[in-house]
């Protein structure tokens, strides 16, 4: 924006930076493409992810480097995520 485009507002604004903390663990139930996309996003952020899924194919560590990978039923992560985590479901078909 600018006087070039006719767009000067000369307004100000007011920015309130809070930082926060990652919550410590998320669990990713599904290792489709969308957690491949997800995990390095939740790693760069600070969170402990485990991915898990019941197609062994898919939960392979190579996949996802730096995330634990399970394969099997996603209940393995309520052993994992603690309560104040957070678990996303990825569906397939």
């Amino acid at each position: 924006l600018g006087a070039s485009l006719g767009m000067c507002c000369g307004g100000a604004i007011d920015l309130l930076l809070e930082p926060f903390a990652a919550a410590a663990r998320v669990g990713i139930v599904g290792a489709g493409h969308v957690a491949g996309a997800l995990v390095p996003v939740l790693l760069g952020l600070g969170f402990g992810v485990t991915v898990v899924d019941d197609r062994e194919a898919w939960a392979v560590p190579a996949r996802f480097p730096g995330a634990r990978v399970l394969s099997g039923d996603a209940s393995a992560l309520g052993r994992w995520v603690a309560p104040r985590g957070a678990v996303l479901v990825m569906t397939h078909d």
